[in-house]
């Protein structure tokens, strides 16, 4: 008997009706798909062998069951002259009801001149659960025994593929595409016993997930070949890409466990610390020599020397440049790979052409629709995966369907991270318990509801910001939450690093934020925990792509929070300008007080705002004694 664990296919028929066809079916199959993947009892189960238990082994592992339906498959007696399918012992039903309970897709093949079933064909009590399920299901009508591979050519090179079960051949009968990273296997493997899940959300990929990074083969295979080709004048390589279209998960998940098995000593990416400066961490990574293997080194998110920059840009700037001329005369057989947003290129560049320093390009492109497929199904078409995660999509089209829905997304370079999050929220809405139970899991189109379908990622925004209403509704509805959320936004609209110090400390005044923060750094899809250069906790956004619509959602909103920070913002832009603040009116300190639970202290306005109070004070008591002086006054004439 085969290792049951690797069955994707397993074939239901009654012997009696239609044993030749699903015979003939299982043959022509596992000529495409291959003997392990194929499962037929008279083929699969051995003398000496537990019937039942090899069975129902079989079922557990099988992504797709075919139900071959002959016109005798109803009507077929036993002994008793009883229908066979109401017997209390009928494995083709029982098969099925396995099937159903645990979730397998099912396809009926009628085998002409079978009918559809009907749920009147169920109609004695052994039956009530076929009743209520087999006959909704679609099936393939009128296929003749004669021309099974024409009837059938469909459903295995299109329907079977969508399901993650892929063919061995073509239908021209070539072997299937060829991988292109085959030569560079991955340093990291999945551990069965710990796997994650299969969509990661909103943040980036990490190298222990790099066995789940797909659609992005030929951007790393072009990355790698263009850091193992490199000469001299290419030795550094600027690698660009819009914001969103996921250049940190192909660093840290798709080239850097793949050329470590290549002989190259790769340091973990760095990204720029604005303490330290670029130049710093250059000089650290240079620090770890190799005398034998070339090293590749990463400085990601290069563009906030601009966007986030220091007090002196300019310093900063020169000190690197300083860095990379070293980096050319001492390392002549290591690369250097800067990365960053295509929109900064011009002023990157300019930092290397000002000092006469040579450089290679590559440009990172959205996702295409191959590609987004690949994200979708990657981890059903890898065996290996495909036998872990047990994951199947009903209909088998569905995928195609999503990515079309994905690919709608005016801003191309947000459907990496808008498909990751529509996956990882579609896999948990189909199996909510999976972390615990790891069962096989099939997402439907009922999870995938026209509701679910208009998701984008303004739309997350909503959604996530709507779950932080309902938990802290006092700290939603103060502005309290796209308060602290901005606060990790850069200038230039792309996300900030801050510590949880830092952040702790601005929003000492507010009642328990350290409880809203904690839950707060949990929402995964809008801040994910890192730590600093010097090893403190720290957090940034979970993508840069929320940097702008949380933004814009902060200037817009009217909650106290935002309404104080609206009044303080000018004052706050004239000190930072050396530019002595005018007084805060009376009726703009009340705005300020009001929103002063719904947004960060600003210590540098604390004498601002005093010094407003007690003038609001002066005039509130020179009103007053002019009152009184004018009311006395008149009694004293009308007396």
């Amino acid at each position: 008997m085969k290792q049951n664990s690797s069955v994707r296919i397993f074939i239901n028929y009654r012997k009696d009706d239609t044993g030749p066809v699903a015979e003939n079916i299982y043959h022509r199959m596992t000529k495409v798909f291959g003997e392990a993947a194929m499962f037929i009892d008279e083929q699969n189960i051995e003398t000496g062998e537990y019937w039942d238990e090899t069975i129902l082994t079989a079922l557990e592992s099988a992504v797709l069951v075919l139900a071959v339906i002959g016109d005798k498959w109803l009507t077929l007696h036993d002994a008793k002259k009883r229908r066979r399918i109401d017997g209390e012992d009928d494995w083709v039903r029982k098969e099925l009801e396995v099937a159903l309970r645990h979730g397998k897709t099912i396809i009926p093949i009628y085998i002409e001149p079978a009918e559809r079933l009907e749920e009147e064909n169920f109609n004695h009590p052994n039956g009530a659960f076929l009743k209520d399920n087999l006959p909704k299901i679609q099936g393939i009508a009128k296929v003749n025994s004669r021309s099974l591979e024409k009837d059938l050519h469909e459903l295995i090179y299109k329907t079977i593929p969508g399901l993650g079960i892929q063919p061995l051949l073509s239908h021209e009968g070539a072997p299937r595409e060829i991988d292109i990273l085959a030569n560079y296997p991955l340093s990291v493997q999945p551990d069965k016993n710990k796997l994650p899940a299969p969509y990661v959300g909103l943040r980036p990929f990490d190298t222990k997930e790099a066995f789940l990074f797909f659609g992005r083969d030929n951007d790393i295979l072009k990355l790698i070949k263009k850091i193992e080709s490199a000469d001299r004048d290419n030795q550094i390589l600027l690698y660009h890409g819009r914001s969103g279209v996921g250049k940190s998960s192909i660093l840290t998940a798709g080239l850097y466990p793949r050329i470590k098995t290549k002989g190259w000593e790769a340091p973990k990416p760095r990204r720029r610390n604005r303490e330290k400066g670029m130049a710093a961490d250059l000089l650290e990574l240079m620090e770890q020599t190799d005398d034998f293997q070339p090293r590749l080194f990463v400085l990601d998110q290069v563009e906030e020397v601009f966007s986030n920059p220091w007090e002196d840009r300019e310093k900063e700037i020169a000190d690197f440049q300083n860095a990379l001329r070293q980096f050319r005369e001492t390392c002549e057989k290591d690369r250097l790979l800067l990365s960053f947003r295509s929109d900064y290129f011009t002023l990157v560049r300019k930092i290397l052409d000002d000092d006469n320093i040579p450089w290679g390009e590559l440009e990172l492109f959205p996702l295409d629709r191959p590609g987004i497929l690949q994200a979708i199904r990657g981890v059903m078409e890898k065996t290996s995966l495909g036998e872990f995660y047990r994951l199947a999509f009903y209909p088998p089209v569905l995928p195609d369907t999503i990515c079309d829905d994905v690919s709608k997304d005016k801003n191309s370079s947000h459907v990496t991270p808008l498909l990751q999050y529509q996956l990882d929220k579609l896999f948990h809405k189909a199996a909510p318990d999976w972390e615990m139970t790891h069962d096989p899991v099939t997402i439907t189109a009922g999870h995938y509801s026209d509701e679910f379908r208009k998701e984008s990622l303004d739309a997350l925004l909503e959604d996530e910001l709507g779950f932080l209403k309902n938990d802290w509704p006092r700290h939603t509805e103060s502005g309290l939450a796209l308060d602290v959320l901005t606060g990790y936004i850069t200038d230039q609209m792309t996300a900030a690093e801050r510590t949880d110090s830092d952040i702790c400390a601005a929003y000492a005044h507010v009642a328990d934020f350290a409880s809203f923060f904690d839950y707060l750094k949990n929402r995964r899809s809008l801040l994910i925990g890192t730590a600093s250069a010097d090893g403190q906790q720290a957090a940034r956004l979970a993508h840069d792509s929320l940097a702008p619509l949380l933004y814009a959602r902060f200037k817009n909103s009217t909650a106290p929070g935002q309404r104080a920070w609206q009044v303080l913002e000018p004052k706050l832009n004239d000190l930072n300008k050396g530019i002595a603040p005018t007084l805060i009116s009376p009726e703009d300190l009340q705005i300020v007080q009001d929103g002063s639970q719904g947004m960060r202290r600003l210590p540098q306005l604390d004498e601002l705002i005093k010094a407003s109070r007690k003038d609001a004070e002066n005039r509130e008591r020179e009103r007053t004694e002019n009152y009184l002086y004018i009311f006395n006054s008149f009694c004293r004439r009308g007396h």
